[in-house]
């Protein structure tokens, strides 16, 4: 879908109500805050591309927005459970760095610095997709139990989490009368769970498409066994990044054949979705 209030800078993209924000915090005397607050979230984000580039992970693009800036993937997610855990941590790690560093050095506005980096560093370790601390979870989850189910629970979670933290920042709002950081927070993670939730499909369609990939480098194996006439479906629900799978036919008390994860999901985008092993079987 076409984005009309962004302007394309080759590796930044720029959405024009960034402008305006910024002319609205120099207006009524903010700027130095806004400043200061934009450039701890650049260089949280910055230390995201830096972690990705360590490990290899194409990064297409720099997304800046009126109150937040993202990078986003060249590929759309991380096909390794540990690397994405690393990316997602370095961005925490680093605000809290900067916090510490505010602590300790007499830098300008340090209170504030030290401040702001907190904030940024406790909210992006909510347990929340798309935040940081969402993304450590699932990439902790999906090495246990694959990236399909990752994504369930980290949805569920994530959903939890903003059914809480809506009445919260009402009722801070309320209070402050003027606050309007949390209502804002949270409007950024409806949004984005919102989104999340639509890209899990992507991912999954990724994920199954490019299985045959793993099979030329060292991965782990896990294997099952099932019967013939068992749904073959239902091994979706394991498929991940981290490990290939094998599916033993067991028959008669012995296991008469073995399927590799490809010849599976072949099988499944040949015959459809309701197909049994025994029909995997059958076209191998």
């Amino acid at each position: 879908m076409k984005k009309f209030l962004h302007v394309n800078l080759g590796k930044i993209d720029l959405d024009l109500l960034f402008i305006p924000t910024v002319i609205f915090a120099v207006c009524m005397g903010y700027f130095e805050m806004f400043a200061i607050s934009f450039l701890s979230i650049l260089i949280h984000e910055c230390s995201h591309i830096a972690a990705a580039r360590f490990m290899g992970v194409g990064i297409s693009k720099l997304e800046i927005h009126p109150f937040g800036v993202s990078a986003m993937l060249k590929d759309g997610y991380i096909n390794n459970s540990e690397k994405e855990f690393f990316i997602a941590f370095a961005g925490p790690f680093t605000s809290i760095f900067i916090a510490v560093t505010a602590l300790i050095f007499p830098i300008y506005e340090a209170d504030y610095v030290f401040m702001i980096n907190i904030c940024i560093c406790t909210i992006n370790l909510l347990p929340a997709l798309p935040l940081d601390g969402g993304r450590m979870v699932k990439s902790m989850l999906t090495s246990q139990m694959g990236i399909i189910r990752a994504y369930a629970i980290s949805q569920k979670s994530g959903k939890i989490l903003l059914s809480l933290f809506i009445p919260f920042s009402v009722f801070v709002l309320a209070v402050t009368r003027f606050n309007f950081t949390y209502v804002l927070i949270s409007a950024f993670l409806l949004g984005n769970i919102y989104s999340e939730q639509r890209s899990i499909t992507m991912v999954t369609v990724r994920e199954i498409m490019g299985s045959s990939k793993k099979v030329g480098a060292m991965k782990k194996t896990r294997i099952f066994t099932a019967s013939r006439g068992e749904s073959a479906r239902k091994i979706l629900r394991f498929i991940s990044y981290d490990y290939y799978i094998v599916v033993n036919i067991f028959e008669n008390g012995k296991i008469i054949a073995s399927l590799s994860e490809t010849e599976i999901l072949d099988g499944l985008l040949a015959l459809g979705i309701s197909a049994t092993y025994g029909d995997v079987l059958q076209r191998t």
